[in-house]
């Protein structure tokens, strides 16, 4: 008994480090399937919680701030959806996805400019995104 609780909890240390490693990546994490399956079907609460838990997990997920950006876009919480688009770009300073996607927050508040800021350095990054 007591052997199976040590490899039972060995098991459980190595999940959460592997989660935690800085190579560490989505298909390491749970929460980001669990957050991209809610997030298909709509159910974007629950793809923000498992997406902060992802979070939690890994602070520097790119994907999971990214993810749980669209889901609070989805559900017109603008602001909170540019400061996760802000904590990908701060990951990932190369990730046209993520200032199209800020651009388009901004957009929705009324904020052109910074929009247009958004847009262009997008564009610049990945010049395909133009064909979207």
């Amino acid at each position: 008994m007591f052997k199976k609780l040590i490899a039972a909890a060995f098991g459980v240390i190595f999940a959460v480090l592997l989660a935690v490693s800085p190579g560490a990546n989505a298909a390491d994490n749970p929460f980001i399937e669990s957050g991209d399956a809610k997030l298909t079907q709509g159910d974007y609460y629950g793809a923000i919680a498992d997406y902060s838990r992802a979070i939690e997990l890994n602070p520097e997920d790119a994907d999971a701030y990214y993810n749980r950006g669209n889901a609070k876009s989805e559900l017109g919480d603008y602001d909170s959806a540019i400061a996760d688009y802000d904590r990908v770009i701060a990951i990932k300073p190369d990730d046209a996805d993520a200032y199209n996607n800020r651009g388009n927050a901004k957009s929705k508040l009324g904020d052109h400019d910074g929009a247009e800021m958004d847009f262009k350095r997008a564009l610049k990054l990945d010049p395909a995104l133009e064909d979207r």
